[in-house]
Parts: structure tokens; sequence; C-alpha cells
């Protein structure tokens, strides 16, 4: 999952953001099917995310809360 963050990150560092706050992730929910039509307000709320956080992240934006 990381290696298609590379890019976004990589974007983001052009434009000069602050990558000690910048944490890429991923939610770990899904359906079977795609697209705007399959959109469900309810898909993503309590569920788990991969993220994905770089050498130059500090500890605080991870920090398990």
């Amino acid at each position: 999952m990381a290696s298609v963050k590379a890019e976004p990150t990589a974007a983001v560092a052009r434009l000069g953001c602050d990558l000690t706050t910048f944490v890429p992730g991923h939610p770990l929910a899904g359906r079977e099917r795609s697209g705007p039509a399959a959109a469900r307000a309810d898909l993503f709320p309590g569920r788990p995310w991969a993220l994905c956080s770089g050498p130059e992240t500090s500890a605080e934006p991870v920090r398990p809360r």
C-alpha cells in the first residue's frame, strides 16, 4: 500500500507542504461495487485505516488516540 502513496507524497513535497504532519493513508473498508453510484455514507465510520507515514513524519500525527 505504501508504494501507491509514493507519488502523492512526492507531489505534496513539491508543493512545499510540511511532511512532518502529512500522513497518507487508506481505509480498510470497501464493497464489491465501485463508482459514485455505489457510495454509502456508512462505509468508513469505525473502520481501521492503514497509515503510510514516511521518514519525515513526526510521532504526534500517528500516535494512537
